[in-house]
């Protein structure tokens, strides 16, 4: 309207009371001022206002909103000299790449320690144990076995996520999810737990290798079940500055050219903490900023009746969000927060159907 009636294109519309623009004694209006007033921040709340009601998106979203990318990066390309690090614990695959692993390192000279997946705990030598994936005691078995504090750790390559997926996508029952989360993420919970302490002063390069596990592109598939490890690796550093962990995923390539995949990273100091090789090809994660409002608005996601979780925020937005699906979707919710609601249990009853 103000570009149709007056013929302008304002950057800024504000609206103010007549009694707060500054004018002389003789009711000229002291433009110096109110731009000093503009600079200063004063009419932040007005601005604020007037884009939530012309849903001028460029001013309301903020400037918070990333995406994942993936882009090419080489390593060695082949192996040189191999370091030596300490002994390396390999948590092996049933599919055979665990072992090819474990031949190259002692063709390498490489210490190391095969670990199979088992029911009970059983030691067939002292380079080759047998454990339950989700038995805490096991890995503390294992620990004291292995020499406890004398033992020097340098690298650890959990393979048990590494395994023939013809899957869609889709999780086809609670046994698998169960059983993926026993090999990954509380495997990884309970090594980081027994080793996590062990020789502070000495680096130890966790090595999770897994199939499917990543997604470059919408048309790969993923198994969903192995989704929950990567947080857990992400924030490992956070808490134990000595250990860099990294995500390999792996596509069904040859023993020979995976293992190799497996070295050379070892060997690769940098700080990719997620890798993908893709048609002989080494990808990268990292991320880049989403400018939300110039991308086209697409209905929202929700279906009628659909069952939802939402953690957090129940003192504010969360709430916001749970009444709007129960309004316009009437939908199932599952609210998760850490506070416990005592005696606000009602209140929130109330807030949510009002």
């Amino acid at each position: 309207q103000v570009v149709n009636r007056r013929g302008i294109n304002p950057d800024y519309l504000i609206t103010l009371d007549k009694d707060l623009i500054s004018k002389t004694s003789i009711g000229k209006i002291q433009r110096t001022q109110l731009s000093q007033r503009f600079a200063t921040g004063e009419f932040q709340e007005v601005l604020k206002r007037v884009d939530l009601i012309t849903e001028n998106s460029s001013h309301t979203i903020p400037d918070w909103f990333y995406e994942k990318t993936w882009e090419r990066k080489q390593g060695n390309n082949q192996l040189q000299k191999f370091a030596q690090f300490g002994v390396a614990l390999v948590f092996i695959d049933k599919l055979g790449l665990g072992q090819q692993v474990c031949q190259k390192l002692e063709t390498n000279s490489q210490a190391y320690v095969q670990i199979e997946l088992g029911e009970t705990f059983t030691k067939i030598n002292d380079n080759h144990y047998i454990i339950a994936p989700d038995v805490e005691e096991h890995y503390q078995k294992l620990y004291q076995c292995l020499g406890g504090e004398n033992i020097q750790i340098g690298a650890i390559i959990h393979l048990w996520h590494y395994d023939n997926y013809t899957g869609t996508g889709e999780i086809p029952d609670t046994e698998t999810l169960e059983t993926a989360q026993k090999t990954g993420i509380y495997s990884l919970l309970f090594i980081l737990q027994t080793f996590g302490n062990h020789q502070e002063n000495y680096p130890v390069r966790l090595l999770y290798v897994a199939s499917l596990s990543q997604s470059l592109n919408p048309k790969e598939a993923i198994a969903y079940e192995k989704a929950t490890v990567p947080g857990l690796l992400k924030t490992i550093p956070m808490e134990i500055p000595h250990w860099h962990c990294r995500h390999l995923d792996l596509p069904q390539d040859s023993l020979e050219v995976n293992s190799d995949r497996i070295l050379e990273e070892l060997t690769i100091d940098a700080k990719d903490s997620e890798v993908a090789y893709r048609d002989g090809e080494r990808w990268v994660s990292g991320i880049k900023k989403i400018d939300l409002p110039s991308l086209p608005l697409q209905p929202l996601p929700f279906k009628t009746g659909g069952t939802y979780l939402i953690s957090g925020g129940l003192g504010g937005i969360g709430v916001e969000i749970a009444k709007y699906l129960l309004e316009h979707y009437q939908a199932k919710l599952l609210l998760l927060g850490r506070t416990p609601l005592r005696g606000r249990r009602n209140n929130l009853k109330r807030r949510l159907y009002k």
